[in-house]
């Protein structure tokens, strides 16, 4: 925990640092907004439903889906800075109830470019993780997570304005007197604003 609050730290120095850098250099510093999707796989199985047809389908604690909207610093031709806010979520629909499960995602990750690869290092912090089990011949459950702050690792091909790569995201998740494994990899596309 006390070294993922110091790349917080490096983080949040970096941007700021990089601010006041593009200040005296006319602005040579750009900012650009993007908007990223992810698939994800991994983690604990925190559901599985069975179909009458025989098919089951699991909600991971890793997956599924998200939708992040932020924004890109370029602090030179070959560091960046990125910072995304987003909503991550999994479930399963069947005709005789519902699993969900869903947060809220912050992340800052520092970028070094290199042609058109980039790797980033970087915090996802996790908001309000949520399960819910709506069944109808159950009452509905719901278990709230506390918030949770994990790693994130991410290589990216780029084109001019858009990018796709892989993301391993190494955290865990904790209610009451459980902890279970979120860790997952996933595939992002992402469109930056240039």
């Amino acid at each position: 925990m006390r070294l993922l609050r110091l790349i917080l730290c490096a983080l949040v120095l970096a941007w700021g640092s990089s601010a006041a850098a593009g200040d005296e250099n006319n602005g040579d510093a750009k900012i650009s907004p993007i908007i990223e999707l992810g698939f994800y796989l991994g983690a604990e199985d925190l559901s599985s439903a069975r179909f009458v047809s025989g098919t089951t389908e699991n909600v991971e604690a890793g997956g599924l889906l998200d939708f992040n909207l932020g924004a890109v610093r370029s602090l030179s031709p070959h560091h960046e800075l990125q910072a995304t806010l987003g909503f991550r979520f999994d479930g399963v629909n069947g005709t005789r109830g519902n699993v969900s499960w869903s947060r809220w995602v912050v992340e800052g990750k520092y970028f070094y470019r290199l042609g058109r690869s980039r790797m980033g290092l970087g915090l996802s912090y996790h908001v309000n993780p949520n399960f819910e089990i709506n069944l109808d011949a159950y009452p509905a459950t719901t278990i709230n997570f506390d918030n949770a702050l994990g790693a994130v690792a991410e290589w990216d091909y780029m084109s001019r304005q858009t990018y796709f790569g892989l993301k391993y995201t190494l955290i865990d998740y904790t209610a009451d007197n459980f902890t279970i494994d979120g860790s997952s990899i996933g595939l992002v596309y992402g469109f930056n604003f240039r």
